[in-house]
C-alpha cells in the first residue's frame, strides 16, 4: 500500500502543486490580487518549496515568485506554477528520482 501512495505521490505531486499556485492566481483578480495575492502566493510557494526539499535559497525564491504571481494582474496566461514543478522534477539528481 505505501509503495502505491508513493507512486501516485511521484505521478501527481507535481501536477498538483503546479496547479494550485494557478488556481490561486487566478482566485485572485485585480482587486483582491493586491491584497490576498501576497499572502496566499507566498503560503503555496512556501508549501510548493517544502515538497521539493528546495535549498533555504530555492524557498526564498519560489515564495517571493510565488507572491508576486499571485499580485499581478493578466499573469493567469503563464503557468508559473507548473514550470516550478516542472523545473524540480529535472533538476532532481538520478539518484532521488530512484
Amino acid at each position: 500500500m505505501k509503495n502505491i501512495l508513493q507512486r501516485v505521490h511521484n505521478a501527481f505531486g507535481p501536477i498538483a502543486g503546479g496547479l494550485i499556485l494557478d488556481f490561486v492566481d487566478l482566485a485572485t483578480f485585480y482587486p483582491f490580487g493586491l491584497f490576498l495575492g501576497p499572502i496566499l502566493g507566498a503560503a503555496v510557494g512556501f508549501w510548493i518549496a517544502s515538497i521539493y526539499n528546495f535549498s533555504k535559497v530555492g524557498r526564498f525564491v519560489t515564495v517571493v515568485l510565488s507572491a508576486v504571481y499571485c499580485t499581478l494582474p493578466f499573469t493567469s496566461v503563464v503557468p508559473l506554477g507548473t514550470i516550478i514543478s516542472a523545473s524540480a522534477r529535472f533538476l532532481k539528481s538520478d539518484t532521488e528520482k530512484a
